[in-house]
């Protein structure tokens, strides 16, 4: 397991802990793209500043574009 992989299991393992979901079920939901399960599950502030993000391309982009985003979607969409 490389370095970025365990960055990225520990981020799942957080975040599944911050929500009470199994890191499995969040990473099978990420990948297929179904975040309407997990923005349910955030607090309300939280889901908002997701949502707010999400509806704006721009940061959307800005969001996607980080080495940590890139390297999880790698990691979601099954890529080594």
């Amino acid at each position: 397991m490389t370095e970025k992989d365990k960055q990225i299991e520990n981020i799942l393992n957080s975040l599944a802990q911050k929500l009470g979901e199994n890191p499995n079920e969040i990473k099978k939901n990420a990948q297929n793209g179904e975040v309407g399960n997990l923005l349910n599950k955030m607090d309300s502030k939280q889901a908002s500043k997701v949502q707010e993000i999400l509806n704006d391309r721009e940061k959307t982009e800005r969001l996607l574009n980080t080495p940590q985003a890139q390297a999880l979607l790698k990691k979601l969409m099954g890529d080594k």
